[in-house]
């Protein structure tokens, strides 16, 4: 019944058709009987059937209706519901240009307003008339997780719209190795950066209007979606700052190119890296680029736990090329273990009076200053950051503050042993 109604027949007309299916050549009154339907519901119906050509009548009294070959009926049905679509298709173009043409010709402004989309036709829509009406750039953000009714077709047609306009435009996306191939061929047509993680789809054109995705994850139809537009001046300046913001911290795509593929960049300038996974990600290029040294001051006391978590493999690597690694750290209850498995390919040494960051330093080619969350044993923070600075004069100030640290360190042999003296003292019932 679902896909006959689906061809312009209400349920009612569906019941009398089926009943006539069934019947063969019946009255009104048998029509009436088979399908449950009231006698003087049947002659309405009946005209209805007849003029969409799916039931002949008789000119006998009584009235007598048959099926028309379904063979035949439905598909000519189906043709002329698409021929009378088509045509309601092409009058209202001629009446939104019309209408289009009347407002342009009032001169008023468009008023400021907010208002909601529903729906995956009409967010598609909006998306592709923004870029239409934009004047000077383009700019959004968008996870990797992107509302499912902006599909690959619709993002290509996005971008090949900017690229025919000549406008700029900047993106922020999650830049990963299984998008990456991707991403790298929307390079061509807009400026993109990296972030993560980025939890929003938001867009804007110019200063004009700015959108904003209302959709709760997870997404499981695209019917469910819905954003919201607001062309308010000083909404979208407050969105705009925010974007700018955010692209100031974020990664450039050659840079994160570079350090999915293993890559370290070369000619790369200091700069600011914001998160945990790109400064493990970025500090294994540089273990692995290591000839004579690694330096490392960690002195958080989830610090060596993360380090072994994220960092083990390439220093085992370093310590095999014969890589000198060398790491002072705070000794406590919480990372003793982990100290002691460092223990194994690095010389350790334990600092009572810890500075407020971590350093490490590659030769004298690399250094790191990093903050991490004291508080964060795992490997993904967000409000991690990392300075990384690639100057020799730079490089070489932090290369003495870290010797200076080294030679107030205890060894943590030393350190291990006065432990355990001091442990084994306090648990000595009193005299």
């Amino acid at each position: 019944m679902g896909k006959l109604q689906a061809l312009g027949l209400t349920e009612n007309e569906c019941k009398a058709y089926l009943a006539i299916l069934r019947s063969g050549a019946c009255t009104a009154v048998q029509v009436s009987r088979e399908s449950h339907l009231q006698r003087t519901q049947i002659y309405p119906l009946m005209w209805a059937l007849v003029s969409k050509g799916l039931v002949e009548e008789t000119i006998d009294r009584p009235k007598r209706y048959r099926p028309v070959d379904v063979k035949h009926a439905l598909p000519r049905l189906a043709v002329r519901i698409r021929d009378r679509l088509n045509a309601i298709a092409n009058e209202s173009e001629q009446l939104a240009a019309k209408l289009e043409d009347l407002a342009t010709k009032t001169g008023r402004a468009p008023q400021e307003e907010v208002r909601i989309i529903y729906g995956p036709h009409f967010g598609r829509a909006h998306l592709l008339e923004s870029i239409t009406s934009a004047k000077v750039d383009f700019w959004g953000i968008a996870g990797r997780r992107r509302p499912p009714h902006i599909s690959n077709r619709v993002l290509a047609e996005a971008l090949q719209l900017i690229a025919s306009k000549g406008i700029k435009a900047r993106l922020i996306l999650e830049v990963d190795k299984e998008n990456l191939k991707r991403v790298r061929k929307m390079t061509a047509l807009a400026e993109i950066a990296h972030y993560q993680p980025v939890s929003m789809y938001l867009y804007g054109v110019d200063d004009r209007a700015v959108a904003l995705s209302l959709s709760q994850e997870p997404i499981s139809r695209p019917s469910q979606t819905a954003q919201l537009v607001s062309t308010y001046r000083i909404t979208v300046q407050v969105m705009r700052q925010f974007f700018n913001m955010l692209w100031r911290e974020s990664t450039p795509f050659v840079l994160r190119e570079a350090i999915l593929l293993g890559r370290r960049p070369s000619g790369e300038a200091s700069r600011i890296v914001r998160g945990r996974e790109e400064a493990y990600i970025h500090t294994e290029i540089v273990a692995d680029s290591a000839k004579d040294s690694i330096r490392i001051y960690i002195p958080t006391r989830y610090g060596p736990a993360r380090l072994l978590k994220g960092l083990d493999e390439a220093l085992l690597r370093a310590h095999r090329r014969g890589v000198k690694i060398r790491m002072i750290c705070k000794l406590s209850d919480q990372n003793a273990t982990a100290v002691k498995a460092l223990a194994r390919f690095a010389e350790v040494r334990h600092t009572d009076n810890p500075i407020g960051f971590t350093l490490g330093i590659a030769d004298d080619s690399d250094a790191g200053i990093y903050y991490m969350d004291p508080d964060s044993p795992e490997l993904e923070s967000r409000t991690d950051y990392t300075i990384r600075i690639t100057s020799k004069e730079g490089i070489r100030h932090l290369g003495n503050l870290f010797e200076a640290l080294w030679q107030e360190s205890t060894p943590i042999g030393e350190q291990l042993e006065r432990n355990d003296r001091l442990e084994g003292e306090s648990s000595k019932p009193p005299s």
